[in-house]
């Protein structure tokens, strides 16, 4: 007969509650990582974003995407970007196309790695047919640098 001044949990409780537990992490591991894995790249997309509006506003002072980092600076100092297409950690790549003088369209490829390991870019072109805005990802940034390679999906 069982003494009721003993009171505890069974085995069998116990194990039960565990089980309980084990399916639960199972499923909130997942959907954990996936949320850094999206939020990582959102981060990523935000500074090319913010990258493109300086360049933007370049532009429209210049007529022209041909910026040195430290006038891109000047209008933004919290800027992390460098010239061309291998950023490193947190930098974002900025590529000008063409130029005012020459015949070619102006534009401007921007690129980030986030930390997930994804690549983005975006590319605006100022002139010409195919004026607008592009996106597009990629699994290197040298593979970025152009409008063709810098187009196709919507980020």
């Amino acid at each position: 007969m069982w003494n009721r001044k003993e009171r505890g949990f069974t085995l069998v409780e116990l194990m039960v509650v565990l089980l309980i537990i084990a399916v639960l992490m199972g499923i909130a591991v997942p959907l954990f990582l996936g949320a850094r894995v999206r939020a990582q790249d959102r981060a990523a997309q935000a500074a090319i974003r913010n990258t493109l509006t300086v360049a933007k506003v370049f532009y429209t002072d210049r007529q022209d995407f041909d910026a040195t980092v430290a006038e891109l600076l000047t209008l933004e100092p919290n800027l992390q970007v460098v010239l061309g297409n291998a950023p490193a950690t947190k930098e974002v790549g900025y590529i000008s196309l063409g130029s005012k003088d020459g015949n070619a369209d102006q534009a401007v490829i921007i690129l980030r790695k986030s930390a997930s390991g994804s690549w983005f870019c975006l590319a605006n072109q100022a002139e010409g047919s195919a004026a607008g805005v592009t996106y597009g990802t990629g699994a290197s940034g040298s593979a970025l640098d152009t409008l063709a390679e810098c187009s196709g999906a919507s980020w």
